[in-house]
């Protein structure tokens, strides 16, 4: 988002490569209710959706109509990571568990930094 806004350079190996997103107070009410049940073991909580980096760009594009710039002497996006980031969050959702939808989720947060910047 950073890189967009002020039209720094980045450098991104995996463009394709997915990843989940959970709003941070949907997080903290999550640990907070899942402390309550009789639950043990590996559950994700976050946005039913996922999205790849490239996916990710676009929207920040879109959305501060402002294009990101790529090299390979750029800094490397803070989700450059070597694999996917993916996770299934279908086990919180049979909990009763929901998440603010990734398109939302997303547009809330593109417009909070253009405000901020």
């Amino acid at each position: 988002m950073d890189h967009v806004l002020k039209g720094k350079a980045m450098t991104i190996d995996h463009p394709e490569h997915r990843f989940s997103f959970i709003d941070s107070y949907e997080a903290a009410l999550f640990l907070y209710e899942i402390a309550k049940l009789s639950f043990e073991g590996p559950i994700n909580p976050g946005s039913t959706e996922d999205c790849s980096l490239k996916e990710m760009i676009a929207m920040i594009e879109k959305l501060t109509e402002k294009q990101a710039h790529y090299s390979q002497d750029g800094a490397s996006s803070p989700y450059n990571f070597p694999g996917p980031w993916s996770v299934d969050t279908s086990l919180a959702q049979s909990f009763g568990f929901s998440f603010t939808p990734l398109p939302k989720l997303f547009s809330s947060l593109i417009d909070f930094y253009k405000e901020q910047s």
